[in-house]
């Protein structure tokens, strides 16, 4: 009786263990078939011979600028045929950017200048200075043009390239300038750890005071009706539009950056090597804090329509939070610092690592396809063209590649109208 009770126990572990090996099989064979494709470029834009520093599509898509370490820029169609060459520069080429016809287009380089270049790639003006030019920015409707400079000095032109004013009142290094939506008002900030709020004609309104060490990023919310800076002295502040401090970002306790405001300009999202984001109201009254990751914090982005927000960190991974700052996903899979992007129609995002690869995800997290990462592919950025239905990637050889999105299919679930009759978009 022994013998048959210890045949029968012999006979149940084996067929638990046959069992229990075809499942694994069965999840296996079912993580193969369920693996993200490779996707393979569609275009391959060739002629830069050197570090690929910029890829900008005009708003339509039908127009691509590229700049570069070899001191030119590239103009493309949108299908990836070349337009022209644009040289004249003598040093590292940096956008500086478009009308929104695509009729001119504003380079600049440390060479002390800024140019102007028609779409089919005609010198049109030269802004060349003895200011150790820094940057140049164009206003959202093309016709105000700035510079910066490493010695302080700010200059205004209009859009054709004749200088409107000198913006006096910063001592130090001027690292950028940014145009509210509307193009009437721009924001200077400067090592001299103040930031100037001017109007179009080079009128100063307001010097924004507070920050004790240089500031390194200031912009307008979407409505115009705030400002954010951010400093080298830890904190991030926030203002009115007539540069009056409302709020001091409390809680980050090493180099709070990247404060980004959502959409609407009713919520903000910093991010910090602290390991954390955190949501703010328009008030600066903290929401959330956003943990989770094991490295320092390097981006935090709302996507187009607010309801997401995308974090990127050291630790190899981005997370995806809805509006309210609650997890979403955990985009893993490369290594080393990420980076992410939305698409513009709010279908998924793309990241891109140190690994040299970019990985396309749908906007739940699920992953959709892999691009590079082999010897001779590798991926220094990741972006989506406006009508979403490109992926464009740079690398540091000078090549740009153009891939088709696989996001036809995907489409915001907590507004699904949003999408209704669009068609899915596809390569020709």
């Amino acid at each position: 009786m022994r013998d048959a009770s210890t045949l029968y126990l012999i006979l149940l572990v084996t067929l638990l263990a046959f069992l229990v090996g075809a499942s694994a099989k069965d999840a296996t064979d079912l993580k193969q078939t369920e693996s993200p494709p490779r996707l393979l470029p569609a275009v391959l834009l060739v002629g830069h011979t050197d570090k690929i520093h910029s890829v900008t599509f005009r708003s339509d898509s039908r127009l691509i600028v590229t700049t570069s370490n070899d001191k030119t820029a590239r103009l493309w169609d949108g299908e990836g045929e070349p337009i022209a060459v644009l040289v004249g520069h003598t040093g590292t080429v940096r956008f500086g950017g478009m009308t929104p016809n695509g009729s001119r287009v504003l380079t600049y380089a440390w060479d002390d200048s800024a140019r102007l270049w028609g779409s089919d790639g005609t010198d049109l003006a030269v802004f060349a200075s003895a200011d150790q030019l820094y940057s140049a920015k164009m206003s959202p409707d093309g016709k105000r043009i700035i510079t910066t400079s490493r010695n302080g000095t700010v200059r205004l032109w209009d859009g054709t390239g004749i200088e409107v004013a000198e913006l006096n009142g910063h001592s130090r290094w001027v690292h950028g300038a940014t145009f509210n939506p509307q193009g009437n008002r721009l924001l200077t900030y400067s090592d001299d750890n103040t930031v100037r709020l001017w109007d179009s004609d080079g009128k100063s309104h307001a010097v924004l005071v507070g920050h004790t060490d240089g500031v390194f990023y200031a912009a307008f919310s979407p409505d115009g009706n705030r400002i954010v800076t951010d400093s080298f002295d830890d904190t991030v502040r926030l203002w009115d539009n007539s540069g009056n401090q409302l709020a001091v970002l409390p809680g980050n306790t090493r180099w709070k950056r990247d404060g980004r405001f959502s959409p609407d300009g009713d919520r903000l999202v910093t991010a910090a090597r602290d390991r954390t984001a955190r949501l703010w109201n328009r008030e600066g009254i903290e929401v959330a804090v956003l943990e989770g990751h094991l490295g320092g914090v390097l981006e935090a982005r709302f996507g187009p329509d607010g309801s997401r927000i995308v974090t990127t960190s050291e630790d190899g991974t981005a997370r995806l939070w809805d509006h309210n700052g609650m997890p979403l996903a955990i985009l893993s899979g490369h290594t080393g610092r990420t980076f992410a992007v939305f698409s513009p129609d709010c279908g998924g995002l793309v990241t891109s690592a140190d690994d040299g690869s970019a990985r396309v995800w749908d906007n739940q997290g699920k992953l959709l396809g892999v691009i590079g990462g082999g010897k001779y592919e590798q991926v220094s950025s990741a972006a989506f063209s406006p009508d979403s239905r490109h992926i464009v990637t740079s690398s540091g050889d000078g090549t740009v590649r153009l891939y088709r999105a696989p996001l036809s299919t995907i489409r915001h679930s907590s507004s699904p109208a949003a999408n209704d009759g669009q068609k899915p978009g596809s390569l020709p």
